[in-house]
């Protein structure tokens, strides 16, 4: 190659790195990213994308972190270690050896805002109506064949297919587990025309 041409190539290349680092200053004044001074980034959202905090609806971005603070999840990842699936609301579970049956036993004494007691009920209407909402969301229940309650603390679902993935569905914010007496009172449900109401 010429000189010419490695210069031209140097200096296409200078350009593309300040137009890359202009875009992500840009990027970064719109959305209200600042780099603290202890190498910290904190970012400020707009609350635009909040169509509803229903956690069988949505799959937008802000809400999906309101929903991580307000519900509680069978299981959970935590920030600190995001390959380790701890336990949230479920003490424990377990998988039947042929992959398709988990079973969750659930911590006592957990209530809701409401001052009712988390149950297995309320995990079982709460996936049931996600599935039968058919919102955006609603294909994290697809595997899900069955959800039975067998006690206050044991959850049992049963999946149409092995699905090794499904401990990590359990702590998606759908999955969170609704106040199912709080919600039916209000006009929920947990049919199969869950979608009208």
């Amino acid at each position: 190659r010429t000189q010419s041409h490695i210069h031209r190539g140097k200096t296409m290349k200078r350009h593309f790195y300040v137009l890359l680092i202009l875009v992500i200053g840009l990027f970064s004044l719109s959305s209200g990213a600042v780099l603290a001074q202890d190498n910290t980034l904190i970012v400020a959202t707009s609350l635009d994308d909040v169509i509803t905090l229903d956690p069988g609806r949505s799959f937008e971005t802000t809400n999906l972190t309101i929903q991580h603070a307000t519900y509680d999840t069978l299981l959970e990842i935590r920030a600190d270690d995001l390959n380790t699936i701890v336990p949230g609301a479920a003490d424990s579970y377990e998988v039947s050896e042929d992959g398709l049956v988990y079973t969750f036993k659930l911590r006592p004494g957990i209530t809701f805002a409401s001052g009712n007691p988390l149950t297995a009920e309320d995990v079982r209407w709460s996936w049931t109506r996600l599935k039968n909402i058919k919102g955006n969301p609603s294909f994290y229940a697809d595997q899900i064949a069955s959800i039975e309650a067998v006690d206050d603390l044991t959850l049992k679902v049963t999946l149409t297919v092995k699905y090794p993935a499904f401990a990590t569905i359990v702590t998606a914010p759908a999955l969170s587990i609704l106040d199912s007496v709080l919600v039916k009172e209000n006009g929920g449900t947990d049919a199969a025309d869950a979608d009208v109401t």
